[in-house]
């Protein structure tokens, strides 16, 4: 029935009946409707913020069957959880179960990412004054994905798929540096001596 409270009618074999008014309440199903961030490492750790409806003081919360730790639930809207280790990776199904039994799941809501790998870049060298574009070659290069040259960040990243980049080197001290790879959720790859800056000639 709808939620809120209804009459329980009981009528026996001949036909006589008593009512017994607003004896039982119907309660509101909870409903997933977003979180965020929607993704984090397989490790777990990440602080997942959810926000629906009917989320109940006492509810636990699913990612692909695994338990997370519940932090917080706030005026039955908005619930703060930490992510569990995920051995598979991948997008999971979210499920927010409430005390009384029911359940809400957000299909696919969650992203578990593998750490990121940095395998070559081409060309391996440019100069120091940067703007050489550069493809990189790589696996989970997921949408957001910066790049560092030593400490100096890449100003323009395009992502062709998760396992190339198309990048502009910026300007840079002159000799070899360390090239690193940044996931969205902070994990790293790095490739040492992986490009040259190269001085002016003249």
């Amino acid at each position: 029935g709808a939620a809120g409270a209804t009459d329980i009618k009981w009528i026996s074999p001949d036909g006589q009946y008593a009512t017994l008014d607003g004896a039982f309440n119907y309660v509101a199903g909870p409903t997933i409707a977003s979180l965020e961030p929607g993704f984090g490492p397989m490790l777990g750790g990440t602080k997942v913020t959810l926000y629906g409806t009917a989320f109940h003081d006492d509810l636990s919360v699913l990612f692909d069957g695994e338990p997370a730790q519940v932090l917080s639930v706030v005026d039955g809207f908005v619930a703060e959880v930490v992510s569990p280790a995920s051995s598979t990776g991948g997008w999971v199904d979210v499920s927010l179960v409430n005390p009384d039994g029911q359940i809400a799941t957000l299909i696919g809501g969650f992203r578990y990412l593998a750490p990121p790998v940095l395998s070559e870049l081409w060309p391996a060298q440019g100069p120091g004054a940067g703007g050489t574009p550069i493809q990189v070659s790589g696996a989970g290069l997921i949408e957001g994905t910066t790049l560092r040259f030593g400490e100096i960040e890449a100003p323009t990243v395009a992502r062709i798929d998760d396992e190339s980049l198309i990048v502009i080197t910026p300007a840079h001290p002159n000799g070899a540096t360390t090239v690193t790879v940044v996931a969205p959720d902070g994990q790293e790859a790095s490739l040492e001596a992986a490009f040259t800056f190269l001085a002016a000639s003249g």
